[in-house]
């Protein structure tokens, strides 16, 4: 009877445990969670990283990082890109150790999910090249979300409208 209660308290104990990890991964995908960003000030610029980007950004060319009042968006295989959403977010160190290329996918986000959640939503495009207007937003972070062939991509960006040095931030992410 001990070694069966025995048995069942552990059996308990793993249960349990395998929650807080699914927990932990709908965490790391929070709509409005940014874990680092990509600067980039000019199309031919370096690029420099900052924390541990949980960014899905492949054939996208984003600049400058972090803009001031609009921002560029260029699909490099010259694909259309036909929606583009902004959402406000929140930065976050507490991923830095997560292979966010094992957990990120096109399909983990839905139109609905971020029509609910952003401040811009630009539709009915149908370029390879974008310039977005950001005068109306305030400082802070976002994840800037594209739609390419049906696909999701994003990235995550800073607006910096207080003139933060870049020093700030690099001092926040290290």
């Amino acid at each position: 009877m001990k070694r069966f209660l025995f048995f069942f308290l552990v059996l308990i104990s793993c249960d349990s445990g395998s929650e807080n990890s699914n927990n932990l991964s709908s965490d790391e995908t929070k709509i409005d969670l940014v874990t680092g960003i990509i600067l980039k000030q000019s199309i031919s610029g370096p690029s420099i990283l900052l924390g541990n980007p949980n960014t899905f950004d492949d054939n996208l060319l984003i600049f400058p990082n972090p803009p001031i009042d609009a921002i560029f968006v260029e699909q490099t295989e010259n694909l259309p890109i036909s929606e583009i959403w902004i959402v406000p977010a929140v930065e976050e160190k507490l991923f830095q150790s997560v292979d966010f290329s094992t957990i990120l996918n096109s399909e983990l986000y839905t139109d609905v999910m971020l029509d609910s959640s952003s401040q811009i939503k630009i539709d009915n495009l149908q370029s390879s090249n974008i310039t977005i207007d950001l005068s109306n937003l305030s400082t802070g972070y976002y994840r800037l979300f594209v739609k390419v062939e049906g696909g999701l991509f994003w990235s995550n960006i800073y607006l910096n409208r207080d003139g933060i040095a870049i020093e700030e931030l690099t001092d926040f992410w290290n």
